[in-house]
């Protein structure tokens, strides 16, 4: 492989099922932008748009295809959150940046389907929800707390038993 050939999608879900990329040609030249940008993958590309709508100048550089790493990886899957609860984010970071953060992650989601719709991004994107399944009594009790401070918010959050999970994901393995 030469230097610019991109690197080709690992097997995942997402290579064997998502609509080839687009052709993106490697960096053939010396360029001066605002912002250079390291990542071709949600974050990068979402960053990049953002930041050419506001008039900046700005490169995506990326060994691979776009969605080439994590965001490829992950099956493509648009989910909410992080790994702290919106309780946690105000303790971590206070009331103003806690909240504000809380606000970006919650609606992650709904602003990646929005720049699908304004931008006519050629995907099979669905909006089906998303379940987070609990493997122990602890991880239910993490999941129930989780809920409810969404539920707070305003988030329509359904708690699901072990049958209800079992039959949408195909595994008796979760409570």
């Amino acid at each position: 492989m030469s230097a610019s050939e991109p690197l080709r999608m690992p097997p995942s879900l997402w290579a064997a099922t998502a609509m080839p990329a687009e052709h993106t040609p490697a960096l053939a030249e010396d360029r001066e932008v605002d912002v250079a940008i390291v990542g071709a993958g949600y974050t990068g590309l979402v960053s990049a748009l953002r930041l050419a709508q506001s008039g900046a100048s700005v490169c995506v550089l990326d060994a691979g295809e776009p969605g080439w790493g994590a965001s490829g990886r992950n099956g493509g899957q648009v989910i909410p959150g992080l790994k702290f609860d919106p309780e946690q984010l105000l303790a971590r970071f206070g009331p103003v940046q806690g909240e504000a953060l809380v606000d970006a992650v919650g609606g992650a989601a709904d602003e990646v389907f929005e720049l699908i719709k304004e931008h006519g991004i050629r995907c099979d994107a669905t909006r089906k929800g998303w379940i987070q399944p609990a493997f122990s009594g602890a991880a239910m009790h993490t999941l129930e707390q989780r809920a409810e401070q969404w539920r707070q918010r305003g988030v329509a959050v359904e708690l699901l038993d072990k049958a209800a999970v079992s039959q949408r994901i195909g595994s008796p393995q979760y409570l």
